[in-house]
Order: C-alpha cells, then sequence, then structure tokens
C-alpha cells in the first residue's frame, strides 16, 4: 500500500518553532489548520495551539501540555517529553512560514487523492454522468480555492496597483471608438458606456422588458460590439435559439441586412457583398455560443468554466433566465 505524501520533519519544525517562538503563530496560521497535519499526534498538539491562540492564552510547552490535558489527548502524543522534543527538534523559528508551506502543499495533494478516490467510487456507482462530473469538478474546484492567500497588503503596494490599473483604463479608453471613458468592457453604445463606464468583471447585469421588446437583440448587439469591435471574447448560452439561429441575427446585425430578406434568399448584390464582409469579420471574432436547452445554473457554472479555460471568454450572455432549468422548482 502506498503512503499518503507527507513530511514528518517540517510538521515537527513547525510546532517545534511556535514553541520556541509564538510571534510565528499568525503567519503559520494563515498557511495551516491542525487537520493539515499527517500524524494524528501532530493534529491534536496543533489543534491545542489553535485553542490557546484562539483564547489569547499564553503559547509554550507549559501551557500547550495542560491544553492537550483538557483535551484528552496528551498520552496520544506521547505526553510532556514529546512535546518538549519537538521545541527541541529547530534551532530557530526563522524558517516557521516556509516550513508551513510544505506542509500545506503535503495536505493538498492528499486531498487531492481523497477526492480522485470519491470520484472513482463515483464513476464506478454508474449514475448520472453530468452529475458525476459536476461533482467531480467541485471537489478539485474546493481544493484549490482553500488555497490561502493573502488579502491585505500596505497602501504603498496598492497605490502602485491603482496606477497601474490607471494606466490600462487610460489605454483601453484610448480605443473605444465612442469617444467615452471605459474602464471595463465596452459595449458600443456610447449612452450606456457613458453611464456604467463599460460593464465590469463580477458584474451580473440583467436587461428587462415586455415580451418582444427587443432584448435579445439588444444583448446579442452587445456581444456582437465586444467580440468585433473590441476583441473581448463572449461566451453566449441560448435556451431560445439555435447556434444557427442566432448566427444568422449576428450576421444581419454586422451586414446591416434584414434577417426576413436573408432568410427568403432575396438579396441584391450589395447586401451579399455585406454579407460576406461580415461574415469574415464574425469568423475571426472571439464568439463561443451553447445552444442547450435544458440548461440549470449548475451546467451552466461548469461550461462557463470550461469555455474561460478553453477560449479565454470574459463575458457570459444568458438569453433567457427564466428558461432555465432547476431541479425541484418550476
Amino acid at each position: 500500500m502506498r503512503v499518503p505524501p507527507h513530511n514528518l520533519e517540517a510538521e515537527e519544525a513547525v510546532i517545534g518553532s511556535i514553541l520556541i517562538d509564538p510571534s510565528v503563530i499568525n503567519d503559520v496560521l494563515e498557511v495551516l489548520t491542525h487537520q493539515d497535519f499527517y500524524l494524528k499526534k501532530h493534529q491534536y498538539i496543533f489543534q491545542a495551539i489553535e485553542k490557546l491562540y484562539d483564547e489569547v492564552k499564553p503559547i509554550d510547552i507549559v501551557s500547550v501540555c495542560d491544553e492537550l490535558k483538557s483535551m484528552g489527548r496528551l498520552s496520544d502524543v506521547g505526553g510532556e517529553l514529546e512535546v518538549a522534543r519537538l521545541a527541541e527538534s529547530v534551532p530557530t523559528s526563522a524558517h516557521a512560514l516556509h516550513y508551513a508551506q510544505i506542509v500545506r502543499d503535503k495536505s493538498i495533494l492528499r486531498q487531492l487523492i481523497e477526492s480522485s478516490r470519491k470520484i472513482t467510487e463515483t464513476a464506478y456507482s454508474e449514475g448520472d454522468v453530468d452529475e458525476i462530473l459536476d461533482s467531480a469538478e467541485r471537489l478539485i474546484f474546493e481544493i484549490a480555492e482553500s488555497r490561502t492567500t493573502k488579502t491585505y497588503d500596505h497602501i504603498s503596494g496598492i497605490m502602485h496597483q491603482v496606477f497601474e490599473n490607471l494606466e490600462k483604463f487610460r489605454e483601453k479608453s484610448q480605443m473605444v471608438e465612442t469617444g467615452v471613458l471605459v474602464t471595463g468592457f465596452p459595449t458600443g453604445y456610447r449612452e450606456l458606456d457613458k453611464q456604467t463606464t463599460g460593464f465590469h468583471k463580477s458584474d451580473l447585469v440583467i436587461v428587462a422588458a415586455r415580451p418582444s421588446m427587443g432584448k435579445t437583440a439588444f444583448a446579442l448587439s452587445i456581444a456582437k460590439n465586444m467580440a468585433v469591435r473590441f476583441n473581448i471574447p463572449v461566451g453566449i448560452f441560448s435556451l431560445e435559439m439555435s447556434k444557427e439561429q442566432l448566427a444568422q441575427r449576428l450576421l444581419c446585425m454586422e451586414a446591416g441586412v434584414d434577417l426576413h430578406r436573408l432568410r427568403t434568399g432575396y438579396l441584391n448584390e450589395d447586401e451579399w457583398e455585406r454579407l460576406t464582409l461580415a461574415a469574415s469579420k464574425l469568423y475571426k471574432a472571439s464568439i463561443v455560443v451553447d445552444d442547450e436547452t435544458a440548461l440549470d445554473p449548475r451546467t451552466l457554472r461548469a461550461k462557463a468554466r470550461r469555455m474561460k479555460r478553453e477560449y479565454g471568454v470574459e463575458v457570459f450572455f444568458v438569453d433567457y433566465l427564466q428558461l432555465m432549468h432547476i431541479k425541484g422548482f418550476r
């Protein structure tokens, strides 16, 4: 049987560093929890350290042993002598964070192995394929998301980033054909961009109106503008129209040709030329279209992630939300 990834020396070094220099606990706790340790006794000792930290109590050999005793785990870790040995196992606490990151990396590898085991078992059950895929993706995504990152910074670093972004905003604003200052993704509609400065990352924009007022046409026009005029990769989820119907509408929008004339085939030479030119532009544009009708939020999320990974999609359009299926709801 293969032994899961671990590094006992790094685990001992982390605990020992904290015991000889409790000031490193803040850095270590940003990276580790007691569950990240491989050996049970190391988990118990670090859990005792966490409790002392939460209760704002001193952290040293005596207090840790006392906490372990109250937890009923002192004998499980090897008694006071084992805790004292850990304190003597490191000459300095200078590399505590480095040791903590090693322990964390090994923990992530073990989590991946466990998730892979669960995925394998689920796959052998031969259940619903979409549910299995979503479960597998969620397990891996949760591990990736669990990696703690630094969420604070000094104002000097923040201001540096602000000015870098301002330079990007300035460059982007000069590219916008409408002459409006846009710091997000331009829609191609001057007044809308003027009011919103474009669509920004993490924005949820809902287009609402009565039936047959042009909601789809408006959304497709924005998607086309972003992809064709501003080279922004877009993804379109069409729950109502097929990919071919949607492509026809985009083509007519770009060419300025009536959709009915396209469908009937009554086109003059000028219209054919405009359609040919429009087709070449759309061919080069980064537009990804999905026309699954029975789409639910979970499937949409999974597909959006894949579109982002495969095509670098920046903006997603869903036409339209009311058609989305949610299990157990009407």
